[in-house]
């Protein structure tokens, strides 16, 4: 295989054109999602934020550097953020179809309230 060819530092295998990949920010390994555990959700924050950022498990255990450590810092707020990101667009949706079901009720209403009218 070609030396500029990217594979999977896991399974070796190259990434096909359409295939998902994942970097670690430490070591810039390439890995499939699939490899590391990581599901398609994970794997789209992570692609969608740049503000997020993923170490394999190499560079986790290896977490003794400074380096490391400041970037698992910044790792461990980015993901208390994603959570509290999370629970907002879980209110945002409640909220949501409240204000649907209010809206039901509303049209309902008008519509009774002018067939009374029509009588």
């Amino acid at each position: 295989m070609a030396d500029d060819v990217d594979v999977c530092a896991i399974c070796a295998d190259n990434f096909v054109v359409n295939s998902k990949v994942i970097k670690c920010k430490l070591c810039g390994k390439s890995f499939h999602p699939v490899c590391v555990g990581l599901k398609d959700l994970i794997c789209k924050y992570l692609c969608e934020f740049d503000s997020l950022i993923w170490f394999c498990d190499n560079c986790k255990q290896a977490g003794n550097s400074s380096v490391a450590k400041s970037q698992l810092d910044v790792n461990s707020d980015s993901n208390s953020h994603m959570l509290i990101m999370q629970k907002q667009i879980e209110c945002l949706n409640r909220e949501k179809d409240i204000q649907a079901e209010l809206i039901s009720k509303l049209e309902s209403s008008l519509e009774l309230h002018k067939f009374k009218s029509d009588q």
